[in-house]
């Protein structure tokens, strides 16, 4: 994936997202697990 971000901070922030929230709600996986 790619990820479109002003500066590092912000795309560490986004990525951070990506893995806690949006792809565990897509594929309904558990993050903790």
């Amino acid at each position: 994936w790619f990820v479109d971000a002003r500066d590092p901070e912000d795309g560490a922030a986004k990525v951070v997202e990506l893995v806690r929230s949006r792809i565990p709600q897509r594929y309904g996986l558990d993050p903790i697990r």
